[in-house]
């Protein structure tokens, strides 16, 4: 049973590697283009603000109200990995609900076609917008790892994301499937609508790119707890950067999703020094 693991584990080290690599290659690149005047990732649009009716809006704020108020009953002494795989299933069904509803009032409040289009809802070259999440994941990863070694101080299995500590319990089982499904799908889908569409779509309405960006994701780190939020708050700025640069939910939602996915199978072959951060989601 030893050397399987063993092996997986050192696949795993090897694709770090080379994401690492990949990572420092890219940044690499991005500085060439910056030294030659050009732009480090190329618009998608000449102007990227667009119209984001209130309804939206004053529903992504409701949302991060009950998000905080939760946060500050929910007692974190009563966790259990049961108890996390159960409240997974209550949040896949919720996350569902709650992008409909949203993605409702993005179309019933949208003046025309457009409005939708440079909000990131386009099919146009679809191979192109995974592409660029899967840039996206590639240029976080050195960023946010540095981050997270500066903050390994400060971390405590107390202050450990809860789906990382459930699964780290749970292993590869039935139950921990709501777990992964919840960190690699749903959170992906709902929070880049939430956060990068309605309210930094919102902000960018009125506020330059780099402000937008910059309060959007200060909010998204905050929101996943003291202890996240630094490397939340980097990881956050290159998706923020990336979904300004190529308007593409398709985009935001790969890198997010990738981001977890590394940090999901990290968790489930017990590689807890390879995790560069806690899920974004849950």
């Amino acid at each position: 049973m030893d050397q399987p693991v063993t092996s997986i584990q050192s696949l795993f080290g090897i694709f770090t590697t080379l994401l690492a690599a990949s990572c420092l290659a890219f940044w690499v690149q991005i500085g060439r283009r910056w030294s030659q005047g050009k732009p480090g990732i190329p618009s998608r649009f000449r102007d990227a603000r667009t119209h984001i009716g209130w309804t939206p809006v004053v529903l992504f704020f409701l949302w991060l109200a009950f998000q905080i108020s939760d946060r500050m009953v929910t007692d974190i002494s009563d966790y259990s990995a049961e108890r996390v795989a159960t409240g997974s299933l209550i949040v896949l069904g919720l996350s569902a609900v709650l992008l409909a509803v949203m993605g409702g009032a993005l179309v019933l409040s949208s003046r025309s076609w457009l409005d939708l289009v440079k909000l990131g809802f386009r099919c146009d070259g679809l191979p192109g917008q995974f592409r660029d999440g899967g840039l996206g994941f590639i240029a976080q990863f050195l960023p946010v790892l540095a981050v997270m070694f500066a903050m390994t101080p400060l971390r405590t299995e107390e202050t450990t994301h809860v789906m990382l500590r459930a699964l780290q319990e749970l292993g590869v089982s039935w139950e921990a499937v709501p777990i992964v499904a919840t960190a690699v799908v749903a959170a992906p889908l709902f929070e880049e609508l939430m956060f990068r569409v309605v309210l930094q779509g919102w902000l960018r309405s009125f506020l330059p790119a780099g402000w937008s960006i910059g309060l959007a994701s200060l909010i998204f780190a905050l929101v996943h707890g003291w202890a996240d939020a630094p490397a939340i708050f980097v990881l956050a700025l290159i998706m923020g950067t990336l979904y300004e640069r190529r308007r593409s939910y398709v985009a935001v939602v790969t890198m997010h999703a990738l981001f977890n996915a590394f940090n999901v199978t990290a968790a489930l072959i017990a590689l807890p020094e390879a995790v560069p951060v806690a899920p974004a989601g849950g």
